[in-house]
């Protein structure tokens, strides 16, 4: 029985087991952390370099999934994902584009003051270009050079 006061507490030393399998399992909690962050690394450069590859295939750079025309008509895929997956193109009548302008990306300018933005990739700017001035012959072409 405890007399007086509080009952006394006797401190155990740790035993070393205990510690031998903390620091098993301190270890093994670094090497998962570690295998999940190059894991992540891995699956973000192989993303990236299939989405290169995508953006330079024939499927998305193809003039006549770019450009669809309807007669007085015209559709425009503007992004890769519109080209990739033939989604619905967006459609502006011929007479309504007034100035293209090649930089970063092709814009198609119309009459209202809008633009139609077509991303492309340095090797296909200009021949995305060059359709367009073939469907949009009264349209003002206008070149800024962008440096690499």
């Amino acid at each position: 029985m405890v007399t007086g006061g509080y009952p006394r507490i006797i401190k155990k030393e740790p035993s070393v087991q205990m510690s031998t399998l903390t620091n098993k399992l301190l270890a093994t909690k670094e090497k998962i952390l570690t295998a999940a962050a190059i894991s992540a690394f891995i699956t973000a450069l192989l993303i990236s370099i299939a989405t290169k590859r995508l953006m330079n295939s024939n499927r998305i750079n193809d003039l006549d999934i770019i450009f669809t025309d309807y007669g007085d008509e015209v559709g425009v895929r503007r992004g890769g994902d519109s080209r990739f997956f033939k989604l619905s193109p967006k459609r502006v009548k011929k007479d309504r584009i007034v100035k293209i302008r090649q930089a970063g990306c092709i814009s198609l300018f119309t009459k209202g003051g809008n633009a139609i933005d077509i991303l492309a990739l340095d090797g296909n700017r200009e021949r995305i270009t060059n359709r367009a001035k073939e469907l949009f012959p009264h349209a003002e072409v206008v070149i800024i050079e962008v440096g690499r």
